[in-house]
């Protein structure tokens, strides 16, 4: 495998809380800086409820008189969820919410605007900043992060409130929040929505076994650890894949464009996987079932970006390395959960690790004595958070 790319793409995965928490501090309720989103917010349970749509992001289309507000059913953000809470997908679970825990230390971000009576809406917006070695980062390049942007009827246009005018910030100021507890809205995301069968059957064995809280990373440290295990190997995994054999040499705006749209798509892909499942099973069996093969579709002049054997190979160690990771602290986790409070759908996880798992993993393929993934003379590192399951995702493209 040949690494032949003069301008290097790097993906940093920093994935924290979705809505980047609240700011904890004496602000008042109104005060624009403390909800001020780097991600999107969550919710509370009766806003995503009874008014999932305002919970969702929005877009203007039209001009002048033409001019409306729709709803984003299907965002085009490159490594970032399409905030677009399903309403389908809550009435299916409605009658277990209960069961879900809060965000530790969250408030729901609805609002409703005191002057002109309009639920302020929220939308989706990508920045993008130039950095420098000058400003402490090891290269220079672009940052590119989401933010949540407002507006209600008394605005022409979505605002962010860490850069408000003056009359902006009059208008802001009219806005209450709801301020209840929250859950996190990801749960129910649309895109989410082909493995969410898996969620709900967790919901149920939550409904029977209801003193255990144990798979939850809004409340088990082990859980959050086992999260922040598969981030990391995941996240090792698509720097491998997304930065092989291609060159983006003399590629022209749409053309990145196009490479940067088609590597989100695998990624969303297996992190459905990831989201929705809380049991070893259901994700090891969804994570050998996945189609690898999407992420060789990126084409560039005619020419695949990435080979099909070699990500067949890749796919496999990484499976391992997971595997690796993530079955003691399962075993762990499994075993303090039943000794506190047994079920049989744990000792049958018990049970399909230690006897069914070694049949179903595919043999390990050795890495190649020249094996590397990066030649660049700098690392950064992800630090870990809670709620990482759920996180957001910054991306940095490094300009050597």
């Amino acid at each position: 495998m040949r690494r032949t790319s003069v301008f290097c793409v790097l993906v940093l995965l920093l994935f924290q809380h979705v809505g980047g928490m609240a700011e904890e501090n004496n602000h008042d309720q109104n005060d624009e800086t403390e909800w001020s989103y780097e991600g999107w917010p969550n919710f509370c349970c009766h806003h995503l409820t009874t008014d999932p749509q305002r919970c969702s992001s929005w877009v203007i289309v039209g001009e002048g008189k033409e001019k409306r507000y729709q709803l984003e059913e299907d965002g085009e953000y490159f490594l970032y969820p399409d905030a677009y809470v399903d309403p389908q997908l809550i009435e299916q679970v409605k009658g277990h919410l209960h069961l879900i825990p809060n965000v530790p230390g969250d408030h729901c971000n609805y609002a409703q605007c005191g002057v002109c009576g309009q639920s302020v809406l929220r939308s989706m917006r990508i920045l993008i900043e130039e950095v420098s070695k000058e400003d402490g980062y090891p290269f220079y390049g672009e940052l590119i992060y989401p933010r949540c942007f407002y507006t209600c009827a008394c605005l022409d246009d979505f605002v962010d409130l860490k850069n408000l005018t003056e009359e902006h910030k009059t208008i802001v100021s009219n806005w209450v929040f709801c301020r209840k507890p929250t859950i996190l809205y990801p749960y129910f995301e649309k895109h989410l929505s082909s493995k969410f069968s898996n969620f709900k059957n967790a919901l149920e064995y939550f409904s029977e076994n209801t003193g255990c809280q144990c798979y939850w990373l809004e409340c088990s440290n082990l859980a959050t650890e086992i999260n922040d295990e598969i981030y990391e190997v995941a996240n090792d995994f698509f720097n491998k894949v997304f930065f092989w054999n291609y060159s983006l040499e003399g590629l022209d705006s749409e053309d990145e464009k196009k490479l940067w749209k088609e590597e989100q798509y695998p990624f969303r892909k297996l992190e459905e996987c990831i989201i929705s499942d809380m049991f070893f099973s259901d994700f090891i069996q969804d994570i050998l079932n996945f189609d690898y093969s999407v992420f060789c579709k990126t084409v560039i002049h005619g020419q695949k970006i990435i080979d099909l054997e070699d990500i067949k190979e890749e796919s496999v160690r990484f499976v391992h390395e997971l595997v690796d990771r993530i079955k003691p602290l399962f075993l762990e986790l499994y075993q303090t959960c039943y000794n506190k409070h047994p079920h049989q759908k744990i000792a049958s996880e018990i049970d399909f690790i230690n006897f069914e798992l070694p049949k179903i993993l595919p043999e390990n393929i050795p890495k190649e004595d020249n094996y590397e993934v990066f030649q660049e003379d700098f690392t950064i590192s992800s630090p870990k958070t809670i709620l990482k399951r759920f996180g957001k995702t910054t991306s940095l493209r490094v300009q050597k």
